[in-house]
């Protein structure tokens, strides 16, 4: 019988020591009959970590690994949620949290962690501020006078200005925690005033640089678990969304310089994050010529190893897409291709070309939106005249004949040409997957623009001629 009590009390007292985390969560008007769920963010995304066990009402989180630093998720079976901070800097078996299934804040008690009894004293202090925001909002009636209705707004922005002293202020009480940095990061950075003798372009143009170069200044480089908050997320959606240059080659720098800076703050987190953040924004952007921000990432991030979490296959995937793209990236010479006109005998060189600006476009005289926009391009070409700028047209299937006709008969004078020889890579060489494509060559053949509709060919035109000082 003493062995049995002794091997009971040895088995208990082995689980406990192995328990690298142990979150005791008591919720009123929640019983053990339920379940509660711990989750943890990840950028702007949310992933569940541990179901809860219960006993006499008390319900727990437990596991052999210790949890990450971040900010977690208590789910509730109605799936309203509070938030709690986990540090790695604290013992997670101490954690223990008393709330209310209404998520009443004010009456939540906490214990075992310095962490959460700073991080739930901000959490009251800003549900206060915003309930007297909500108060004042409600205040802005239909037919308020602006005298009072700037009154009102001065003194919302009185009261969250409090709420980013307040942030502050904590930081400043003890910048080593977790819940410190997180609400630091949470700041924006004031915008500076800028010089009296400035006129407004350049103002803007002032701001603009100093909150490029200041923006991360309130986020701790080094801090890995900002990442599992929705901050670091929120901050990258910001910065890029509201002062992504519309030069793709100062995007690029942008993403460079801000990757560099956190490579050197340390947080390996963070710069795994941001790389992958920064290549989807670019994928997505519709910006022309942005496929160039895209190319820039696969290449020197992916393929080049800079991005050393990914597996080989991913590596390599990246790094033949890479070749691909770099063919046709803005600023790229493009690919020269020779092929016979209409006559299936006399070839046009596109290098041959000796003007300003030529527009290359890859048709099928089968595709509907092609119907649409071949005859935009020749209209063009009537009423700009060709003395400084040629259209080179490539039909890019096999129906000659029908192709011929079709060119005669809506009588393209621009220049025509088929693979009718069977000799060209052009389909490969500008990686070429639906028609029609249009790009635009400057004097050297440097693609310019590419992905430009019919009806926007012309002002791009002008633009690259008055670039070139060509009137």
């Amino acid at each position: 019988m003493k062995r049995h009590l002794t091997a009971v009390i040895l088995l208990v007292v082995c689980f406990v020591a192995n328990a690298q985390y142990d979150i005791s969560v008591k919720v009123d008007g929640v019983s053990c009959s339920e379940k509660l769920i711990l989750a943890h963010h990840q950028g702007d995304k949310q992933y569940a970590d541990a179901n809860s066990t219960c006993k006499d009402g008390v319900f727990h989180f437990t596991g052999s690994k210790s949890l990450k630093t971040g900010l977690y998720l208590v789910i509730l079976p109605d799936k309203n949620y509070f938030e709690i901070v986990v540090s790695q800097n604290e013992d997670q078996t101490k954690y223990s949290v008393v709330a209310n299934s209404q998520l009443n804040v004010s009456n939540f008690r906490f214990s075992g962690s310095k962490e959460n009894e700073v991080f739930f004293n901000y959490v009251r202090y800003y549900v206060a501020q915003n309930q007297r925001i909500a108060l004042l909002e409600k205040q802005k009636i239909e037919g308020l006078d602006d005298e009072k209705f700037t009154k009102i707004n001065t003194r919302i922005a009185k009261v969250k200005e409090k709420t980013s002293v307040y942030r502050r202020s904590v930081f400043e009480s003890d910048s080593t925690l977790f819940t410190s940095k997180y609400l630091l990061a949470a700041n924006e950075v004031p915008m500076v005033e800028t010089p009296a003798d400035l006129s407004t372009s350049e103002s803007n143009k002032y701001k603009y640089k100093w909150i490029r170069k200041h923006y991360w200044d309130n986020v701790d480089f080094s801090e890995d678990g900002l990442v599992k908050s929705p901050i670091f997320h929120k901050n990258l959606s910001d910065y890029f969304n509201k002062y992504t240059s519309t030069n793709v080659d100062t995007a690029i720098q942008m993403a460079d310089v801000l990757l560099a800076n956190i490579k050197d703050g340390g947080s390996q987190e963070q710069y795994k994050y941001a790389t992958h953040f920064i290549t989807g924004y670019f994928e997505k952007s519709k910006r022309v010529c942005f496929d160039k921000a895209l190319w820039h990432m696969a290449k020197n991030y992916f393929c080049d190893g800079k991005a050393d979490w990914v597996d080989t296959s991913y590596q390599r995937k990246s790094c033949e897409v890479s070749t691909r793209m770099g063919r046709i990236i803005c600023g790229a010479m493009a690919a020269d291709m020779s092929m016979p006109d209409t006559s299936f005998e006399h070839r046009k060189t596109l290098y041959e070309i000796e003007k300003p600006v030529t527009v290359v476009v890859f048709w099928d005289i089968n595709c509907l939106h092609c119907k649409m926009e071949m005859p935009i391009l020749q209209e063009l070409y009537d009423t700009m005249g060709n003395e400084n700028f040629e259209i080179y047209a490539v039909y890019a299937k096999q129906e000659w004949e029908d192709w011929k006709k079709r060119v005669i008969a809506q009588k393209y004078k621009f220049i025509n040409v088929s693979n009718v020889l069977g000799d060209d890579n052009f389909m490969t060489n500008y990686s070429l997957n639906g028609f029609p494509e249009i790009f635009i060559l400057d004097r050297d053949k440097n693609i310019r623009f590419k992905k430009v509709a019919a009806r926007d060919v012309g002002r791009t035109v002008e633009y690259l001629l008055k670039e070139q000082g060509v009137k």
